[in-house]
Order: C-alpha cells, then structure tokens, then sequence
C-alpha cells in the first residue's frame, strides 16, 4: 500500500508500520488498569476497542478518493498507532470474557474448570490463527479487485458491522 500510493521502499514502510508497537506497549497495561478499577465494563471496553479499529480500518491509507484526491502520510501512521492500541485493548479483554461467559453458561453444572480453561485456550489460540491467515487472503484479494482504499474502507465497514451485529445480539 505505501509503494503504491507513497513510492515508499518495503524497509521504509516497516518502520511505519511499526509505529503500532509503542501504542500497543502503552494501551495494554491501560486496559487491564481501567478495568481493575472497574471504570468500564469489560464488553464496553471490547466494544469500543472493536469500533474504534474498524473507523481506524477506514482511514487507514491516508489516501481516500472517495473524500479527496490528497495523499496524507501523518495519517496513515497516526492510523497504524492507534489501531495497535485497540488490538491491545481487544487481547488483553475478549479471552477472560470468553471465558466469563463460559463460566457463566455452565453455572450449576459439574465441570473441571481448569479443562475448561484449557479448552476455551484452544479454541482462541485456534480461530485467532486462523483470523491471522484468512485475514491477510482475503485483504489482499480485496486490494487486487478493488484497489487498497476501497479494500480498506470494505475491510472497515465489514468491521463495524460486525460490532453492530454483536451489540444487537449480546448487547455491550
């Protein structure tokens, strides 16, 4: 995408992409704190994350020509740092509500909680994987039909409306 739209070198565009490192750093430890505190509900706290990163998803290349015709780099990288943040926010919320959940569903039912955690483990180690490699696929394929703003922007919208799906059926 920064070949594409800012003749930048792959060595170049890493270091932005690693713009999202130090945010991740910082809003992990955040998360656990406001929640440790109880200042937010753990699902408001993953809800917000969630559509925060897909409106993040949407600005990401700095080069909507929906919007206009410029080509805005500080975007791009204030995007990257961000959407770290809400990835840390997301990893350090959804397993221990996975696991609440599950805690929650079997109440009053004999089980091993330690086999249970084992499995619930498992299953998220297991769809994040393949989230990891479905992910990148199906963007990439988005990006060779489309181009990467409109690629990005589905990418986002597909995120929010999955936010909007779970709000509707779980609630937050």
């Amino acid at each position: 995408m920064l070949l594409t739209y800012y003749g930048m070198s792959p060595e170049r565009s890493t270091l932005i992409f690693l713009s999202s490192v130090p945010c991740y750093i910082l809003f992990a430890p955040l998360a656990f704190r406001l929640l440790e505190r109880q200042l937010i509900r753990r699902r408001t706290l993953i809800f917000s994350a969630m559509s925060f990163h897909g409106v993040l998803c949407i600005f990401a290349t700095g080069n909507l020509q929906i919007i206009n015709d410029s080509q805005k780099m500080w975007q791009v990288i204030v995007c990257m740092a961000l959407g770290g943040g809400s990835l840390a926010i997301m990893h350090t919320t959804v397993f221990p509500e996975i696991v609440d959940q599950a805690e929650i569903a079997l109440q009053g039912k004999k089980f091993d909680r330690e086999k249970l955690n084992v499995y619930l483990c498992s299953l998220f180690v297991f769809l994040s994987s393949v989230s990891q490699m479905t992910g990148p696929f199906l963007a990439n394929a988005l990006a060779e039909a489309y181009g990467y703003a409109i690629a990005y922007v589905i990418c986002g919208c597909l995120c929010l409306s999955f936010v909007a799906t779970w709000a509707l059926v779980c609630g937050t």
